[in-house]
């Protein structure tokens, strides 16, 4: 399992930086077919939250100006044990309630 997991970090710093600047991400306009989902509806653009209005660039600036605040800065790394440091399993992952059923945990043996 360490590969898949470094394998994934990967991705994240790949693949982050481009998804908070580049608005086209969120908008398709390939023309592939993704088939539709349960209620009939096509699979296509990612459908943006109602305060952005439907409006890529408006999601983008309002995540990164999130991501670039003081409370992101000083909180960051809570969020960094929760997700890849101590407090991913044992005592500390009770502690900080981030437990999981062990269907979906990579951490039970």
């Amino acid at each position: 399992m360490p590969f898949c997991c470094d394998a994934v970090l990967y991705l994240i710093v790949a693949y982050v930086e481009p998804i908070m600047c580049l608005f086209q991400v969120f908008t398709y306009l390939l023309g592939f077919d993704f088939g539709a989902r349960q209620n009939g509806e096509r699979v296509d653009s990612v459908e943006l939250p109602p305060w952005s209005n439907g409006n890529a660039r408006t999601f983008i600036l309002v995540h990164r100006q999130a991501l670039e605040s003081d409370y992101v800065r000083e909180n960051l790394m809570h969020w960094i044990d929760l997700v890849f440091g101590y407090k991913q399993t044992g005592k500390a992952a009770v502690d900080a309630i981030n437990v999981f059923h062990p269907a979906v945990s990579i951490h039970v043996n």
